[in-house]
């Protein structure tokens, strides 16, 4: 009988799996699987002994188990009936408040500023509850209010606000229609660094409400059911209406451009991309500290855009063009993308344009620099041990240990000497590696480290070397260290 319960439990945890009360139930499931096993045990138990002894205990626990799970069932249903309540209860709360006010200045549609904030408000509250035809409609009704509007009106600003913080409510055949206007309106009168990031964030959120199922283009609810929403062609007529106001090289087309460049390689137009990320290129730097890096960037970006698409020659060419523009100076930011570049190359089977990239910034030294180097460096050096490829890796270490000397407080510079040192002595490179040894062995006495197991690695090691010269296999040899 406790197996049926069992079963009936698990019967009723598939039927309310995806409902939000179901996920409730799904946690007292959890809670009470080891109570179930434990008594499915217990009725094992009692099949092998005195069965009219047990038999009684067994049904006392079968009881017991049933009860707890009707009762944790029962509290926690009631828990989200009330959390759900109060969840409508807020809503009804908000909506109706919001047709009170839309109602209201709607009576008195000269105060325009006062009727756009009310019909937008009123609109997100429609939305909230799915009403997607009539957010629509009142958010078409603020948009007509606003460009109705004086320009020099006092409240110009925060109408404006108002009405580009969901151009995506408006159905396909008004948003295609309407959008222009507005964005042109919008760009005539935003100068504000600030507003026109804000009007930038506004824009991305128009490509997720207009591409989603819920409202927009693509819901048979609102506009025509047939009609698609065109990302791509949505970021051009905007690239294109700002350049018109601003300038073809403004800064402020950045976003726009790298937008437009992930919809262009969504839709498969690679080649549009490129020309996209070239002429990214060619625009104006704004007066910061970063300018000089806006260009390297834009052409580390380029660089990962080739290797993306299987272009290596265009990527090693856009690289070079990065450090040329660079003049060997590398921020932090610069050497966070540079060591993303690295692997990305590593990736593309290109491990020598990686292994410049490490070098290049072992060279430029630092603490930060050297120590942010050291997880990429770590992956590439073990991947030459694993491959056998000694002096490839003793190349990067010998790097490593020279960068120690540019540090202040290089933590892990005792832990390279020794990956060196178990190079050069699987190389031959017996005096470097003895050198470098007793390096090891000096500083790691001084921090009160263990140099007995130093030492007792280190005749391991020898000892292997021995061995594989012996049997003739010292090319297969992988130093010990890199474990």
């Amino acid at each position: 009988m406790l197996r049926r319960d069992h079963e009936m439990l698990r019967n009723r945890f598939v039927e309310c799996r995806n409902s939000v009360s179901g996920k409730i139930f799904i946690c007292t499931l959890a809670l009470l699987t080891n109570l179930t096993q434990a008594s499915i045990a217990e009725d094992k138990s009692a099949a092998s002994g005195d069965k009219s002894a047990t038999q009684k205990e067994s049904e006392r626990i079968r009881a017991e188990h049933k009860d707890r799970i009707d009762r944790i069932v029962r509290e926690s249903e009631l828990r989200f009936e009330s959390m759900q309540k109060n969840r409508l209860i807020q809503t009804n709360l908000t909506y109706s408040r919001a047709l009170d006010a839309y109602e209201k200045a709607k009576q008195n549609k000269r105060d325009l500023p006062a009727f756009i904030h009310a019909a937008v408000g009123f609109a997100v509250a429609a939305h909230d509850v799915r009403d997607n035809v009539r957010a629509s409609e009142l958010y078409s009704e603020a948009v007509d209010a606003y460009l109705s509007l004086s320009k020099d009106s006092p409240s110009e600003l925060e109408c404006r606000r108002d009405a580009w913080s969901h151009m995506g409510y408006l159905s396909s055949t008004e948003f295609q229609s309407k959008f222009a206007q507005l964005f042109k309106i919008f760009e005539q009168r935003t100068s504000d660094p600030e507003m026109l990031n804000e009007l930038n964030n506004n824009l991305r959120k128009v490509v997720s409400e207009q591409s989603s199922n819920r409202f927009g283009a693509r819901s048979p609810s609102i506009g025509d059911s047939k009609a698609t929403f065109d990302e791509k062609q949505f970021w051009k007529n905007a690239i294109e209406i700002r350049s018109a106001i601003r300038g073809a090289n403004d800064p402020s087309l950045q976003p726009l451009l790298q937008s437009y460049v992930s919809a262009c390689e969504k839709s498969g137009d690679v080649a549009e991309a490129e020309k996209t990320f070239v002429r990214l290129a060619t625009l104006k730097n704004k007066d910061s500290d970063d300018a000089d890096y806006a260009n390297v960037r834009v052409q580390l970006d380029l660089t990962t855009f080739y290797l993306r698409h299987s272009m290596p020659e265009k990527a090693v060419a856009a690289y070079n063009k990065a450090m040329a523009l660079s003049n060997g100076h590398k921020s932090q930011k610069m050497v966070s993308q540079l060591l993303s570049l690295a692997s990305e190359f590593k990736s593309h089977s290109n491990a020598g344009i990686s292994d410049k990239i490490i070098i290049d910034l072992l060279n430029s030294g630092g603490d930060q620099t050297v120590q942010a180097v050291d997880g990429t460096l770590n992956t590439l050096v073990s991947g030459y041990l694993n491959s056998f490829d000694l002096v490839k890796a003793q190349t990067l270490l010998a790097k490593r240990v020279e960068a120690s000397k540019s540090c202040s407080n290089d933590q892990s510079a005792n832990r390279w000497r020794l990956k060196l040192s178990d190079v050069d002595l699987a190389l031959g490179q017996d005096a470097e590696s003895n050198k470098l040894f007793e390096q090891v062995k000096t500083l790691t006495a001084l921090s009160n480290g263990d140099v007995n197991k130093l030492n007792e690695d280190r005749q391991k090691l020898i000892q292997t070397l021995k061995s594989n010269k012996a049997s003739q296999s010292s090319n297969t040899l992988k130093p010990t260290s890199s474990k």
